[in-house]
């Protein structure tokens, strides 16, 4: 029975072979590939966590500020339960703003981290900072979307 031999990588004792140093090069690329790959992965996952939670904090804000949905959710509404100005055919209008953590009446400039934000299990698209939370109460409901900011 014929015994196989091993094939040696090193061709002579202490250097590295041509076929090792292609090899080892290709190895290396691939891990440098697979991290980029991962890191990519890993943000685009964040920047969509980051805008649920602005949806979340959106909808706390809103719960807060309108009673549950039965006025208005602007912070600054001179006005909580009588004539409104941002009274609209859909109801209270409001649009947060994620740098001071409030609803306010005038759209503010655009906070999406993400291209694709999803809320209430609709999706919207828009490049990233260009889109706001907008607020929507009437009726003991509160609604959130995602829509072009300033």
């Amino acid at each position: 029975m014929k015994q196989f031999q091993s094939m040696k990588l090193r061709e002579s004792r202490g250097a590295v072979s041509r076929r090792e140093a292609i090899m080892g090069g290709f190895i290396a690329a691939a891990l440098i590939f697979f991290a980029f790959v991962g890191l990519m992965w890993y943000r685009d996952h964040l920047a969509t966590g980051n805008d649920n939670l602005l949806g979340n904090t959106a909808y706390s804000v809103a719960r807060v500020n309108s009673l549950d949905g039965e006025r208005c959710p602007v912070n600054d509404c001179p006005d909580k339960g009588g004539f409104c100005a941002h009274m609209k055919a859909e109801g209270y209008v409001g649009y947060f703003d994620n740098r001071t953590n409030k609803i306010v009446g005038d759209r503010p400039r655009g906070y999406n981290e993400a291209v694709v934000a999803t809320i209430d299990g609709i999706t919207y698209q828009g490049e990233k900072n260009t889109m706001v939370i907008k607020v929507v109460t009437s009726n003991g409901d509160i609604r959130l979307s995602w829509v072009a900011g300033r």
